[in-house]
């Protein structure tokens, strides 16, 4: 049951930020609304991590540095985005 209630509210904020960083990118720019809520995104995951993380970033130099390219993969629909619009 809680995973149920859990997808519609995840599905309700994404919804609501789909409309949100729309209108905030109309305001001040597309790469410039893009870099505030990831910053923002990247800021509440910090505290997340030092409130709630269990993990060890010394394991991180062990890791494939493939799987480093996820952030960089992220950029790829947004220049597509960007490009669709103009």
């Amino acid at each position: 049951m809680w995973g149920i209630i859990w997808s519609i509210a995840a599905g309700a904020a994404m919804s609501l930020q789909g409309v949100l960083n729309t209108r905030l990118s109309g305001k001040i720019g597309l790469y410039e609304s893009n870099l505030l809520v990831q910053g923002v995104a990247f800021a509440l995951s910090a505290v997340a991590v030092l409130f709630l993380g269990k993990g060890n970033f010394s394991a991180l130099a062990g890791t494939n540095r493939l799987y480093l390219l996820g952030g960089v993969l992220g950029l790829i629909p947004q220049c597509g985005f960007s490009a669709a619009a103009a």
